[in-house]
């Protein structure tokens, strides 16, 4: 059965999947990103795609080749979007290059604490 997430961010979708360990709810994080496309952010689309990679690697998927299939399947510009993702360095898909960090109390999320400065 579908969980419906409309109004939630993709960070607060992503850490329910992360909670309930459920890909199919980190698919939906994407259809909600792929909505968005309407008004077209791409600084908010970059940080959404942190956190979905992310929550890909912590349920133990590919999250690279996770995002290269969704992007099959995305509007033009968020493809370019993904795609562009998919080709930073590791360091700059963490989460913390998005300024995010895991929390665990008193339950799993995540969390903007701060955004590093590159030096």
């Amino acid at each position: 059965m579908e969980k419906k997430f409309d109004g939630l961010p993709i960070k607060e979708i992503c850490a329910i999947a992360v909670r309930e360990k459920n890909e199919e709810i980190l698919h939906q994080a994407v259809q909600h990103l792929s909505k968005r496309t309407e008004y077209f952010d791409p600084n908010d689309i970059i940080s959404d795609l942190t956190i979905i990679h992310h929550t890909a690697s912590k349920l133990n998927l590919n999250a690279d080749s996770f995002l290269e299939n969704k992007a099959r399947d995305a509007c033009k510009e968020l493809k370019q979007e993904i795609i562009s993702f998919i080709n930073r360095s590791p360091e700059d898909k963490k989460i913390e290059a998005m300024g995010y960090k895991e929390v665990n109390e008193p339950v799993f999320h995540y969390e903007f604490a701060f955004l590093k400065r590159r030096r």
